[in-house]
């Protein structure tokens, strides 16, 4: 994998954050032009994972997600975009491999990985996996 940092931080109304494109690029190995901005194309969760599923199909991938109360350990060998509070406040989607930090696409100076679950309570995490 190689590492991809996003292209916009997420600051509404002048800009919808691209962390979860940049973790898809991430794990897909493919430039971040590549992958459609879904967050500002597609605002609505329905659509937007819709979208996801379908664009993954046409390459030949598949997104298969889960909600959990913590991290998936190491024990876990795909890499996986995990979804959960990146230290400001708001959902933000990083690269866990192994159950280590692989990639925080954010370009903040703390950019450190997830520091706590969703408001929810729970990470929400997707195996992007071959078909």
């Amino acid at each position: 994998m190689i590492p991809v940092k996003q292209e916009f931080k997420h600051n509404p109304p002048e800009s919808t954050g691209d962390c979860f494109r940049a973790c898809l690029a991430t794990v897909l190995e493919m430039p971040l032009a590549d992958v459609p901005h879904f967050a500002e194309l597609f605002p609505a969760p329905k659509d937007f994972w819709l979208q996801v599923d379908g664009w993954l199909r046409t390459r030949g991938y598949e997104r298969f997600p889960w909600a959990s109360p913590r991290i998936p350990p190491a024990s876990v060998l795909s890499p996986l975009i995990v979804t959960g509070d990146g230290g400001r406040g708001i959902n933000h989607a990083c690269v866990y491999y192994r159950g280590e930090l692989f990639n925080d696409p954010s370009t903040h100076d703390n950019a450190n990985g997830l520091v706590a679950p969703c408001e929810d309570g729970l990470y929400w995490v997707n195996a992007i996996c071959k078909l």
